[in-house]
């Protein structure tokens, strides 16, 4: 059987994510927003001119008085996860993976408000989506030492993670050389780049996760899409092409979506235009997972 095409698979995702359910303009992305605007007791759009227009806060009442007792079943404990031991002599190993996945929630990436907010989405949006993934980013910082002696610098010289922009040697009084080999001291420039290697764990807002509409179960699920703006200057950071990132257009129909609309009410979510910084410039992105 031949390889599939890019062209071809192309064709595939574009039509998942168009035929997903919480696409933009679909019926449930207009349930969503309808939720919010109950939610924040938004005007409803039938207010007469002369007649009240008070609108009851009764959706928003109930879900903070439901909220306490969800957040103690899900963030209610110092444990998130507990391993059993098989025998005996795993329950030293079994003690150790629990303390570390309850630090990698509740430590690390701020478990009980990650939580909260999965719960309410979950209460107004009917559906509350959390990610884990695992970073591999790096990050490059940069440094000065100055009037350091050239033993001293050995070891950052020799360190894979540094990169030496700048070595400059300053020459000793002649009363001062004789304490040192090489009769120097040195100013060195140098950047330090590590990974990160770290799990990640945050809440995907419902109009950025994508579905096909027949989904009983993420398990089974044929299409899952997670669709997340990123700036040029991030993609670039990734290891993107810069020309094939710097070409591409910003899509801003995900934005004018009346789920976004209703999320962020009172906000402009329009993109920075040509005149400012290109390099925060946003663009969708489409992390697909398919069966194919």
């Amino acid at each position: 059987m031949p390889r599939m095409d890019d062209g071809t698979l192309k064709a595939i995702l574009k039509a998942e994510v168009e035929q997903a359910v919480g696409y933009a303009g679909d019926d449930i992305a207009e349930e969503r927003r309808r939720n919010l605007d109950y939610y924040y007791s938004r005007p409803l759009g039938n207010e007469v001119e002369g007649r009240s227009s008070v609108v009851l806060s009764e959706v928003q009442d109930v879900i903070e008085a439901i909220m306490p007792d969800m957040m103690e079943i899900f963030a209610g404990t110092d444990e998130v996860a507990r391993f059993a031991p098989v025998d005996e002599e795993d329950e030293q190993a079994a003690d150790q993976a629990s303390e570390y996945v309850n630090h990698i929630w509740y430590v690390d990436n701020k478990g009980a408000l990650i939580a909260h907010d999965w719960v309410k989405d979950a209460l107004i949006s009917k559906n509350g989506i959390i990610k884990i993934d695992f970073d591999t980013s790096k990050k490059t910082t940069r440094h000065r030492i100055e009037n350091a002696p050239l033993s001293q610098l050995d070891d950052l010289m020799n360190d894979p993670e540094i990169e030496v922009l700048e070595l400059e040697a300053k020459p000793l009084p002649p009363e001062l050389a004789e304490l040192m080999p090489d009769g120097a001291l040195y100013d060195v420039t140098f950047t330090r780049t590590r990974k990160r290697g770290r799990v990640r764990i945050k809440n995907v807002p419902p109009e950025e996760f994508l579905l096909p509409r027949r989904t009983v179960s993420l398990e089974d699920a044929d299409f899952v899409c997670h669709r997340v703006k990123r700036t040029v200057s991030d993609l670039i950071q990734d290891g993107y092409s810069r020309e094939t990132i710097e070409a591409l257009p910003s899509d801003d129909e995900i934005d004018l979506s009346s789920e976004k609309l209703g999320r962020f009410e009172g906000e402009s979510l329009l993109d920075r235009g040509p005149g400012f910084d290109k390099a925060m410039r946003s663009i969708w992105v489409y992390e697909c997972y398919a069966r194919i």
